[in-house]
């Protein structure tokens, strides 16, 4: 994988790029807004649910199932829209304090964890094939596609 990287680090000499690629995508900005306003919607759901609760002697078991169910999908809204904003938005100029700090490219790449240079290349939409008559293995930037085919940022 040193000549993969050694492409990559020539390829991608331009922070600006690597700012851009960091950054989500519409489609992600559009998740993370449908999720905030269903978020809101569950929340003021779970609070008439709670009134309606309190205000009975005697809460009907519906009631608390229908009470439950929206808890834990407000629980999972919370955990999609801390995922989705945990990707976070980086000016070029950061990236190229952070390229200069660690060396340069190259540098990162040789000093990267597999697991961290496996990040990089599915972020990165990295595609590998190996052409066996030829003994070559071919790398491409597929920017937007991981590396299973899947478009990355939504369906």
């Amino acid at each position: 994988m040193a000549n993969v990287d050694r492409w990559i680090a020539t390829e991608l000499n331009d922070p600006a790029w690597i700012a851009s690629a960091a950054s989500p995508d519409a489609a992600e900005i559009a998740r993370l807004e449908s999720s905030r306003e269903k978020l809101a919607t569950l929340e003021r759901k779970i609070v008439n649910l709670v009134a309606a609760v309190e205000g009975a002697e005697d809460a009907p078991e519906l009631l608390i199932q229908k009470l439950s169910a929206r808890s834990h999908e407000r629980d999972r809204l919370k955990s999609e829209i801390a995922r989705l904003t945990a990707r976070q938005t980086i000016a070029a100029e950061e990236v190229e304090e952070l390229i200069d700090y660690v060396g340069g490219l190259p540098a990162a790449l040789r000093e990267a964890t597999d697991e961290e240079k496996a990040d990089l290349y599915e972020g990165l939409g990295l595609d590998l094939s190996y052409e066996p008559l030829a003994h070559q293995l071919r790398a491409e930037l597929v920017p937007g596609v991981s590396p299973s085919g899947r478009v990355r940022g939504g369906t």
